[in-house]
């Protein structure tokens, strides 16, 4: 059951040929498109695309249909006019990986066409001969030799002896496919709950919930900037320095990581919140990051110190955070409890799971906190 529920959350060869094969009607204003929004991280309409892109429109509206209809763009709820896009998290999630790949116009035509890829996998385990091929395949001969010429001419498989094998480039056409196929999507939900307890006995009260697993100790530096086309608490970037409060040496290095949210949209479920987000998380070097920042004009627009100590459920996927907030200075000790899901009705049935686990945190004065971090701070 897990393997297939892991199997849903990844992108899949189909989904790939599928925008594989809206690439082919276009392929340069494809990426333009793509990295348009990618880039722009904000909603967009075909016009605007047009204006942007110097692009005709009915191939340019042609394009937006099919990425919507695959689920790599999505039509934006707050649009006023009820007609732009936005570039949806799998979409974000595959342009992350597709940018990295070098892989030719030709060869995605050639590899979008039905029968290639079954040809490829199949040389990519032995030699073949015509004939032997040709049984496995099950295919007119036509429609083969269609496939075989054109992935020849491309030097994808080779032939010798009457045999046809896969070569290198045809093996590194197949880990490129096989790479993007693996792409696992990033949750489009959480759901969680912040409460704020008076005094440490929190602490204890969490580390004895069944289940439980401390995992680290840490002291988190966020520093938070808002871009100027953001709307005010909707969107924004966030470096995250941290360091380990326990086994810290000097030879420990901090760990750095730049994280761009954007939430679309947040509703409260009795006393715990499920918010749709699109969340892009890298790591980064220090102080390298620093300097482009700084060069790019960026303004740190919030700072945010905390202590943390990170437990999870494993079995339940939820992680706790009991934090402390230093600076600025909140006084109190604050208990995040929070778990992904990949939809909307995943993010519901979580809401009982963490609603078990509060049951467990009996103490008095303990208040539930409707804002993040960013907005309380």
């Amino acid at each position: 059951m897990h393997d297939l529920i892991d199997h849903l959350r990844k992108m899949g060869e189909d989904r790939v040929i599928d925008i594989f094969k809206v690439k082919r009607t276009s392929p340069d204003l494809f990426d333009r498109v793509l990295r348009l929004f990618y880039v722009k991280r904000q909603p967009l309409s075909i016009k605007e695309i047009c204006e942007d892109l110097d692009a005709d429109y009915p191939v340019t509206h042609n394009i937006i249909t099919k990425l919507v209809h695959i689920g790599m763009l999505s039509l934006d709820e707050g649009s006023k006019t009820g007609n732009q896009f936005t570039l949806s998290q799998e979409g974000i999630d595959f342009y992350l990986n597709y940018s990295t790949i070098e892989l030719d116009n030709k060869i995605i035509d050639a590899i979008s066409k039905k029968h290639s890829v079954t040809i490829l996998k199949l040389l990519n385990n032995k030699k073949y001969s015509w004939t032997d091929l040709r049984k496995d395949m099950r295919v007119g001969e036509s429609s083969m030799k269609s496939v075989i010429d054109d992935l020849s001419n491309l030097g994808l498989i080779d032939k010798a002896q009457g045999e046809y094998s896969l070569s290198e480039d045809g093996v590194s056409v197949l880990d490129a496919l096989n790479s993007l196929s693996e792409i696992k999507f990033t949750p489009a939900f959480e759901v969680q709950i912040k409460m704020l307890a008076e005094n440490s006995q929190i602490y204890k009260i969490i580390e004895e919930i069944e289940g439980v697993i401390k995992k680290k100790q840490v002291r988190q530096t966020d520093h938070y900037f808002t871009p100027n086309t953001s709307v005010k608490g909707k969107s924004y970037l966030r470096l995250r320095s941290e360091v380990p409060l326990s086994g810290f040496s000097l030879r420990t290095l901090p760990e750095h990581s730049l994280t761009w949210t954007n939430i679309t949209d947040r509703r409260k479920h009795d006393n715990l919140w499920i918010i749709s987000r699109q969340k892009e998380e890298i790591d980064v070097r220090y102080p390298a990051i620093i300097f482009y920042l700084d060069f790019l004009g960026a303004r740190i627009h919030k700072k945010i110190v905390k202590k943390r100590v990170q437990m999870e459920i494993s079995d339940k996927q939820v992680t706790l955070n009991i934090d402390e907030i230093e600076e600025p200075k909140k006084a109190g000790i604050f208990i995040e409890i929070k778990t992904s899901a990949w939809n909307d009705d995943e993010a519901r049935n979580k809401i009982a799971v963490i609603q078990e686990i509060i049951k467990d945190i009996v103490m008095d004065n303990l208040t539930s906190i409707d804002q993040t971090y960013y907005e309380l701070t």
